[in-house]
Parts: structure tokens; C-alpha cells; sequence
């Protein structure tokens, strides 16, 4: 199923670049017709005018694929490390010390309803995380004792 769909999306691409080449083609013909008309002269104006739209459409594609591949996840993890730990400090205020299973499912509630639920799993270990840095945060400072 992974090789069709890498095929399919090859044959995509092909055409794609195929349709770009034959419009530059097409408006390199229009562009020589219209200039015998005038005279020998050759206008490139048509031309250059699709290849800087044609380099302006490959750059813009470049970097939607590169926010969307790199910076995009960044940016949901980094946001979701903050959330879960907020949600974990404002839950062990409500609730106090104890009754963890009761915080952990408050806190993923907490950041569910605030739109972090694409992965319920990473939502639950970033929460785990937030966790153990309070945790170890109140052990450094004598607020609470090592079990």
C-alpha cells in the first residue's frame, strides 16, 4: 500500500511538471509568434515573466513543505510542553498532594478541551514530564520529600 501510494504520488509530480513545461513551451510560442509579426526581433518578456513565476511557485512550495515537515511540529511540541506544564501546576493547586490518577486525568482533560488532541498518547507522557520536572523542582527547593 506504501509503494502505491509513493507511485501514485510520483505520477503526480510527472504530470505536474509536464503541464508547467508544455505552458512555457506554449508561451514561448506565443511569445516567437508575436514577435515576427513586429519584426526578426526575438521578446523574451513572456518568457521570463513565466520562468520567475514558475521560480516563484517551486520557492513558495519549498518552504510550505519544510513549515509544514519541520517547523510545524516544533512549534505544536513546544506549545504542548508549555500547556502541560501550566495544566499540571494549576491541577496540583485545585487539588492539592495525592490522588494522582484523579490529576493525570484532570490534566488531560485540561489540555484536551484546550485543543491539544492530536495524540492523546503524547499529550499523556508530555503531562508525565510536566509531572516529574515539578516534582523534582519542589524535591530541590525542600518543599517536598524524596519518596
Amino acid at each position: 500500500e506504501r509503494k502505491m501510494k509513493r507511485k501514485l504520488e510520483l505520477k503526480k509530480k510527472m504530470i505536474a511538471w509536464a503541464m508547467i513545461l508544455l505552458l512555457i513551451v506554449m508561451n514561448a510560442g506565443v511569445c516567437l509568434a508575436e514577435g515576427s509579426v513586429n519584426d526578426n526581433s526575438l521578446d523574451l518578456t513572456g518568457i521570463i515573466q513565466a520562468l520567475a513565476t514558475l521560480a516563484v511557485a517551486v520557492v513558495t512550495s519549498v518552504f510550505g513543505f519544510l513549515y509544514k515537515k519541520h517547523i510545524q511540529p516544533f512549534l505544536r511540541q513546544r506549545g504542548l510542553e508549555e500547556a502541560a506544564r501550566i495544566a499540571v501546576r494549576a491541577v496540583e493547586a485545585a487539588v492539592g498532594r495525592g490522588n494522582g490518577e484523579q490529576k493525570l486525568e484532570m490534566a488531560i482533560d485540561s489540555l484536551i478541551e484546550r485543543g491539544f488532541n492530536f495524540d492523546k498518547e503524547k499529550v499523556k507522557e508530555a503531562i508525565l514530564a510536566a509531572w516529574l520536572d515539578m516534582n523534582l523542582e519542589q524535591i530541590m527547593t525542600g518543599v517536598k520529600i524524596p519518596e
